[in-house]
């Protein structure tokens, strides 16, 4: 939760000393983190590792059980790698746009 509460604290900062292209950068990083990483973490990958450990070491079908697992959850993997890439650009942005 780090990530997006610096984005949010270095936007309000960056409003409040009227660099407010800077602001929506660092603001707009900040909402593609927490949806786009923490979101995705929270909500679809954790819930997939958690189904998987539930099928126990030995299931019926390993095969059929790890592809049900490995193709969402390398899909939203893949969501989370390029949210993350975007968070950097975006933030990159809101720094080149400081006074």
């Amino acid at each position: 939760l780090g990530t997006p509460l610096l984005l949010g604290l270095a936007a309000a900062t960056a409003w409040w000393g009227a660099a407010t292209q800077a602001a929506a950068w660092f603001a707009g990083a900040g909402l593609v983190y927490a949806l786009g990483v923490f979101g995705i973490t929270a909500g679809l990958n954790i819930p997939l590792n958690d189904a998987l450990e539930r099928l126990g070491d030995q299931p019926a079908d390993p095969g059929t059980a790890w592809r049900s697992f490995a193709t969402p959850w390398n899909r939203w993997n893949s969501v989370r790698t390029a949210a993350s890439s975007a968070t950097l650009v975006l933030a990159a942005l809101g720094l080149r746009a400081l006074p």
